[in-house]
């Protein structure tokens, strides 16, 4: 055993179990009802296909990228002497969250773009140069909320603790 207790959880009141509840039945009628609507309004099997296609490639792009990454940057950033604010660190992960988000709606017009579309007005903007613009604007916003949340925590402001506040 070590020296320090793990502490039991806290109890959980009627109120919040109900609204899980809640929560999770909507869940799966929406699940369900997504199912029954790609199932029944889906004329050709290959379109089918092509949905559990994306789906599988969505969770493996999450599992084997985005999850690694956004963990790889929390670790290096709270290695870097533990100077590094836990506010910088959510800023920076919600920015890549946010990023590989856009990258991920962008990537199919950038490749009809790539192979020229059947009516050019179906894809008329420049995707690829967004997506760029894109990602040096989320840069800027990270870097100026970032000197901003430093300097707050230096200056003794709200979020002046390393320390991640306590779980509701």
């Amino acid at each position: 055993m070590t020296d320090v207790e793990a502490e039991a959880p806290e109890s959980v009141g009627r109120g919040v179990t109900v609204v899980r509840g809640i929560l999770i039945a909507l869940g799966v009628a929406l699940i369900g009802f997504g199912g029954y609507t790609l199932v029944m309004l889906q004329p050709r099997p290959n379109q089918l296909i092509g949905v559990a296609v994306w789906l599988i490639g969505a969770i493996v792009l999450h599992d084997a990228i985005l999850s690694p990454l956004l963990v790889g940057i929390g670790l290096l950033m709270r290695r870097a002497g533990h100077r590094v604010p836990w506010t910088v660190i959510a800023l920076v992960q919600g920015a890549v969250v946010i990023g590989c988000l856009f990258t991920l709606m962008f990537l199919p017009e950038i490749t009809v773009q790539q192979r020229g579309p059947k009516n050019a007005t179906v894809v008329p903007l420049d995707y690829a140069q967004n997506l760029v613009i894109m990602w040096a604007v989320l840069a800027v916003i990270v870097a100026v909320g970032s000197i901003v949340l430093v300097r707050r925590t230096r200056s003794g402001g709200r979020s002046h603790s390393n320390v991640r506040p306590p779980r509701a």
